[in-house]
């Protein structure tokens, strides 16, 4: 298959970055093959699993390779420096497709008579997510106004929690269905991506409210500070997302390949996996709560 067979997991550890225009084309190619087969219908669901369907090939091979990994090297404090560069593949693949969506949004919001469809068609259920989870990001205003100590607390505590059932979704998914956290790692990162569109819509807005013209500097902090406004805390907790859903998935591979003899290694760091996956989520909850929020 073509795409399955752009890079394979060792070329993609060695040159991570290269997943972030794999990521892009994934993402590009789901969305106009959707826009061609099912033109004015809602396809939000149906571009993200293109994507999914796109990088699972991939996703398998590698998570394949990382457990072959933990078989040969049994070191526990080597863990982290074993699976970096798979995290490393991960980041940029994840970025590649928030990236994506974000182009994307602008590209079909700017000429919706060129692709025959509009943006609440194609990123409709997106929009609706960011707009029960922060209306302010779907209206003119954008600007948080959160303050004080215990609603700080409160909001921290509802943030990682939910936070954590993503976490737990993306191990469990993973355990069951082998790639089954890529599904929710890649729907989060159609919303990322949509999201940080529409900070950076707004903020234009704002900024052309104040002034009767902008230039191209304006444009360029406008697209920094939008995308500084959600990864600040994104990567962090998407990070969560991918080690927590290769935790689930190295033992799930190496149920499916019958490591028996193994198996008791792979335990151990799929479980340190998790702890460390648990870590960056809290850390991620922090630096949303107490800093893109207080400040944005």
């Amino acid at each position: 298959m073509v795409l399955e067979s752009l890079i394979s997991p060792e070329k993609a550890e060695k040159r991570p970055w290269e997943l972030f225009f794999l990521g892009f084309i994934y993402v590009t190619l789901s969305i106009l093959l959707s826009i061609l087969i099912f033109e004015d219908e809602n396809i939000s669901v149906l571009i993200v699993t293109f994507v999914v369907m796109s990088s699972s090939i991939l996703i398998y091979n590698t998570l394949k390779y990382e457990k072959d990994k933990d078989i040969l090297n049994i070191n526990e404090l080597n863990l982290l420096k074993r699976h970096a560069p798979l995290l490393l593949f991960f980041v940029f693949l994840f970025s590649g497709f928030v990236f994506g969506y974000f182009v994307w949004y602008i590209l079909i919001d700017t000429f919706p008579d060129i692709f025959g469809t509009t943006v609440s068609n194609v990123f409709n259920l997106q929009i609706k997510t960011i707009s029960s989870i922060n209306p302010s990001l779907v209206s003119e205003s954008f600007r948080s106004s959160i303050s004080g100590n215990a609603f700080l607390s409160s909001t921290f505590w509802n943030i990682f929690i939910n936070n954590f059932g993503v976490l737990f979704l993306s191990f469990i998914f993973s355990f069951i269905y082998g790639l089954g956290a890529i599904f929710i790692l890649t729907w989060n990162a159609s919303v990322l991506g949509v999201a940080v569109r529409l900070f950076f819509k707004n903020y234009i807005f704002n900024m052309l409210i104040n002034s009767t013209s902008i230039s191209f500097f304006n444009y360029l902090s406008a697209f920094s500070l939008a995308f500084f406004r959600f990864l600040v805390h994104g990567l962090p907790e998407m990070l969560s997302y991918f080690i927590a859903g290769v935790s689930g998935g190295i033992i799930s591979i190496a149920i499916i390949n019958k490591n028996v003899d193994s198996f008791d290694i792979i335990l151990k760091d799929s479980f340190i996996l998790l702890l460390i996956s648990l870590a960056l989520l809290f850390a991620s909850a922090l630096l949303e709560v107490y800093f893109t929020l207080s400040i944005f």
